[in-house]
């Protein structure tokens, strides 16, 4: 008769008189596969989204072990499939592969082991409807457990508490020591002068450290409101105590109220505005009221004459050898010229803008006549010509 196998562990089951020679390694084989499932520790390697956990009869496997360590670098959701569906197991899981592990062993239901959690899991081994339960997914909402995960007032009262969490959540952030909050033991207040404080737990902490006794908090004789003067305060004890031995008046500090940055700064801020620079005093189109320095008004003064007064910087010229009848004169010299005529050929001066637009300025006379002369101022940029077909000026000079 051969060998037949455990429903569970699929222990080989040797029958008399079979496996002559064989029963030490056989029996070695099953007490190894009884250690791994009462308390068998092992990895489980996880790759991509899908994995067996195989339990093989008679035979050392994966599916043997009490303890699932899941580790490896799936890449998503992992579905471990218990194989076969028909044995009946219990595993402790500890998932920490970076990815949620589903395990299944047919349809009756799944078990989901989050990343990061643990769970005590065990299959019923029914087959193809065989199903995964968690054993712990209800361990901590039993009633009048110490806590209730669903419902937090549940969970206060279960502990024995009465004060609410919004209550509980007021010593949020304190940092006093028991002997500190020991210092209120004994005193006075009613609920009324507390519930009239408006300042915030980190107002209140500024009297961490301090050494009032009751006594001393008895003997004050500031309300509620008054004390709520401090309410909002964010100086610690050093920069209030800047004040002692402070000798300004209310006034006197008061000229400081509504100063929101350092008065030096805005004070050369202000002077910064109130100057110029070199190029906008040239355009001179802005209207912003400045500070001008004696230099500025000197090189302004300076740069308009060496541009704008005749005579400055220039010199007469005789330019009857390099002028021509008839053909016009523009000036390019950068700043006003004059131009002197004299003769008596009858010629004709005119002036332009634009070298097409002629407007005729004065005459010289006629051949034989008196001689005549014509002086003007000629822009820059403008042009002039003589006119003449009987000869030159006498006189043809330039200051320039």
């Amino acid at each position: 008769m051969p060998s037949s196998y455990s429903g569970n562990l699929l222990l080989e089951l040797m029958a008399d008189g079979e496996n002559d020679g064989l029963w030490g390694d056989i029996t070695n084989e099953n007490l190894e596969i009884l250690g791994r499932a009462i308390s068998g520790v092992t990895t489980v390697t996880l790759a991509g989204t899908t994995h067996t956990l195989t339990v093989t009869q008679g035979t050392l496997s994966e599916g043997h072990f009490m303890v699932l360590e899941l580790g490896g670098s799936p890449t998503g959701t992992n579905t471990i499939t218990i194989d076969p569906n028909t044995v009946e197991r219990l595993y402790l899981v500890k998932n920490g592969s970076g990815q949620d592990a589903v395990f299944t062993q047919g349809s009756g239901g799944n078990v989901t082991v989050p990343n990061g959690a643990n769970a005590i899991i065990y299959c019923d081994g029914a087959g193809s409807g065989a199903k995964v339960t968690d054993f712990t997914s209800n361990l901590l909402r039993s009633s009048n457990n110490l806590s209730d995960l669903g419902d937090a007032a549940t969970a206060l009262t279960n502990l024995g508490l009465t004060a609410t969490a919004a209550e509980l959540n007021t010593l949020d952030g304190v940092t006093s020591t028991t002997g500190e909050l020991n210092l209120l033991d004994g005193v006075t207040w009613t609920l009324t002068d507390y519930n009239s404080l408006t300042a915030t737990a980190a107002e209140l902490n500024v009297l961490d450290g301090v050494t009032w006794t009751l006594t001393d908090y008895n003997s004050l004789t500031a309300t509620a409101t008054e004390l709520n003067v401090l309410d909002g305060i964010t100086a610690s004890t050093a920069e209030l105590n800047k004040l002692d031995g402070l000798t300004a008046t209310t006034t006197e500090l008061n000229y400081v109220d509504g100063v929101t940055s350092a008065i030096q700064t805005q004070l050369d801020a202000k002077y910064e505005a109130a100057t110029q620079s070199e190029a906008t005093w040239e355009a001179g189109t802005s209207t912003t009221e400045s500070l001008v320095s004696p230099a500025k008004v000197k090189a302004a003064n300076t740069e308009f004459r060496d541009n704008n007064d005749i005579g400055w910087d220039q010199t007469w010229q005789d330019v009857s050898g390099v002028r021509s009848l008839n053909v016009s004169v523009q000036n390019t010299y950068g700043k006003p010229i004059m131009v002197y005529l004299q003769g008596s050929r009858a010629n004709r001066v005119e002036v332009s803008t634009d070298d097409s637009t002629w407007v005729d300025f004065g005459r010289l006379g006629t051949p034989g006549a008196f001689s005549e002369s014509v002086s003007f101022i000629l822009p820059v940029g403008h042009y002039y010509i003589v006119r003449s077909a009987s000869g030159s000026p006498s006189v043809w000079v330039e200051l320039r």
